[in-house]
């Protein structure tokens, strides 16, 4: 695809090195163990923390390539759908790389534990999930709105929701691990934070932005 910049080709260049890294990443990770992994693997659990879905092998090393490969080339080719957007910021760059890490991040973790590695699911996920709302959430507070997207429709606007959902997102990285503290909890906890503090995000961005922006 053409692209409308030298600051676009080196940010989306940088998208690419990324998306090609993890999906190798991941490829010769499978392949390392491929050999050492049951022949059903245990892949989604219940708030019991008990095995409620699994995969066949095959099955999954080829849909953990696809979720991978597949995520980096759809946030590849998102940007360039519409001609006048602007990829050159950090915000963007960081959106792919915390995005395609958690991929790898919770594909590593269902690897090491069809291992006989015993970590716990209510542990890990939280954690991954903090790290992810804490990455985002720090790129959006520094990010620069003023020049970029369509949603508000003001400079001003932009750089007010960017910030207010920047550290919506900071917030939710620290209630989730907070839910650890309550382990009975922990879970819906977590699921509650992560549908509720971006609607309330959104809403207050909503019911505010006029006299902010």
């Amino acid at each position: 695809l053409p692209v409308a910049n030298g600051g676009d080709d080196v940010t989306l260049r940088r998208v690419d090195g990324v998306g090609v890294g993890a999906t190798l990443l991941t490829a010769l990770g499978l392949a390392a163990v491929y050999g050492r992994l049951p022949e059903r693997l245990a892949t989604h659990w219940n708030l019991a923390n008990e095995v409620d879905g699994t995969m066949s092998k095959p099955v999954f090393a080829g849909f953990s390539l696809v979720l991978v490969a597949g995520t980096y080339a759809f946030m590849r080719i998102v940007p360039r759908l519409d001609p006048d957007a602007e990829v050159t910021d950090p915000l963007y760059e960081t959106v792919v790389i915390v995005t395609v890490a958690f991929l790898v991040t919770v594909n590593a973790y269902v690897v090491a534990v069809n291992l006989g590695y015993p970590i716990p699911v209510d542990l890990v996920v939280p954690v991954a999930l903090a790290g992810l709302y804490a990455a985002l959430g720090t790129a959006m507070v520094r990010y620069d709105g003023s020049a970029h997207g369509t949603w508000p429709t003001t400079p001003e606007g932009r750089a007010y929701a960017n910030d207010v959902l920047g550290r919506s997102f900071q917030l939710a990285a620290v209630l989730t691990l907070a839910a650890l503290a309550f382990p009975a909890y922990t879970t819906p906890l977590v699921v509650t934070v992560a549908v509720a503090v971006p609607v309330l995000a959104l809403g207050y961005v909503a019911v505010t932005l006029d006299e902010s922006g």
